[in-house]
């Protein structure tokens, strides 16, 4: 569960509890194995963990909004 979500000019990025982290992260290995135009990244925080989304292609963008509710935004 996502305590804040932002809205990035080439993608999304995710705060999460820390206590999500290993979650996330599997999750973000299995999904880097089918789409390869995303690119994931994790910043451990004291508490909480970013895990940011976004993809080079121009064309995976709205992908990324859309899978995480932002479009419309």
């Amino acid at each position: 569960m996502a305590t804040s979500i932002e809205k990035l000019a080439d993608g999304v990025r995710f705060r999460l509890p820390a206590t999500f982290a290993g979650a996330a992260r599997d999750l973000a290995d299995r999904e880097s194995q089918c789409c390869s135009f995303l690119d994931i990244e994790f910043t451990d925080l004291s508490e909480t963990t970013e895990m940011t989304i976004t993809s080079p292609n121009p064309d995976g963008v709205p992908v990324v909004h859309l899978l995480a509710g932002l479009t419309g935004r």
